[in-house]
């Protein structure tokens, strides 16, 4: 791919804050305000490793800021990523915890911080940012040359049907234990049907990614078109080494051989536990693992107690309708999968097609 220039709008002419890269020691500034502007916690921990210290470094500062006279205002965030297209890797950066100070709102952070940092990219040889530009960006999105590829819909499960009732309707309490024996029936109506399809799939629980998950990469890597680098390094880092947020992985084998793997969470909320599928890896047509880990997932989110149980995928692929075969209905508002192009001769007919660009939650900060 060849490098382009893209066009940048003009800087503002007056302005009380600079644009500058990360420097060490901002993280406790940017964990302050994101904690302040989102519904989530971050610590600095997470921080560091989901913006600072990942293992693909691409030349320039993953993370750019407003800066007014030493107090952040603004921030355009990324995670560099290995991303392979017709078996050949390239860089890309997946944008995310975008925000600006409240104080600081409709002064042009977000156009001209954004600007700056695709630049930067741009000079380093960053194919593509991609992520989900929401619709509070307004028309800075088109300013910043975001186009949307395809869009991604979450997908949900109850798990215990009286509890997630509950939260809906007031339920009389001689009605409790009847739904909650229908929510016992849907799950063991579940349970037994894809026992039936999965009977030669052994899963097993993974505390280290070992050398089967580069064996499962270097098998699947060339059976679709695009998709984030899914080798050993990538689970390691993404899932493994996360901190605090309590990843696991589940291993799909057949006759021995891996062929697949699941990493999932569980998270606590204040209205219940909720399960979440990060990512689901195995051959574009193997029914069979995929429901198999599916299975194993849910088992054990309602086993530790979850009410539902959740994913993000690409509306209308394969695998969705997968995820709807073990129950799972779309829910919530569907995330523009997007990209701002950065180079020349980007395959955008491959990556507007969510069955040729693989692509889950994990992929980006969703789950």
């Amino acid at each position: 791919m060849n490098k382009t220039n893209p066009t940048f709008g003009q800087t503002p002419p007056e302005r009380k804050w600079i644009v500058r890269p990360y420097r060490e020691g901002d993280e406790a500034q940017a964990v302050a305000l994101f904690n302040r502007i989102f519904d989530k916690h971050l610590t600095p921990a997470q921080y560091l490793w989901k913006v600072i210290r990942t293992p693909w470094p691409v030349g320039t500062a993953p993370t750019w800021f407003a800066d007014a006279d030493g107090l952040i205002v603004g921030q355009y965030a990324s995670t560099p990523m290995r991303f392979q297209v017709h078996g050949e890797e390239i860089p890309i950066v997946h944008v995310c915890d975008v925000m600006t100070h409240p104080d600081f709102r409709r002064q042009g952070i977000l156009s001209v911080v954004g600007e700056a940092a695709h630049r930067a990219w741009a000079e380093q040889g960053v194919a593509f940012v991609t992520g989900f530009p929401h619709k509070g960006w307004g028309s800075r999105s088109a300013y910043l040359n975001w186009e949307t590829m395809h869009h991604a819909d979450w997908m949900w499960k109850p798990l215990r049907l009286d509890q997630v009732l509950r939260e809906k309707i007031p339920l009389p309490s001689f009605l409790a234990a009847p739904v909650r024996m229908l929510g016992i029936i849907g799950n063991t109506l579940r349970d037994t049907l894809l026992e039936l399809d999965t009977s030669a799939i052994e899963v097993t629980e993974v505390t280290t990614p070992g050398g089967e998950f580069d064996q499962l990469w270097q098998r699947l890597r060339q059976a679709y078109e695009a998709m984030v680098v899914r080798d050993r390094a990538w689970i390691q880092y993404r899932y493994a080494n996360a901190p605090e947020m309590g990843y696991g992985l589940l291993l799909a084998r057949r006759a021995g051989q891996p062929t697949g793997y699941l990493a999932y969470r569980l998270r606590r909320l204040p209205n219940g536990t909720v399960g979440y599928i990060a990512d689901l890896f195995t051959a574009p047509f193997d029914l069979l693992s995929r429901l198999a880990l599916i299975d194993y997932a849910l088992t054990l989110f309602y086993q530790a107690g979850a009410k539902a149980a959740l994913t993000v995928v690409g509306r209308q692929s394969a695998l969705a309708s997968v995820f709807r075969r073990a129950g799972f209905i779309r829910r919530f508002q569907p995330f523009n999968v997007s990209i701002v192009p950065l180079q020349e001769g980007l395959p955008k007919q491959v990556l507007s097609d969510p069955n040729r660009w693989f692509a889950m939650g994990g992929d980006f900060d969703m789950v």
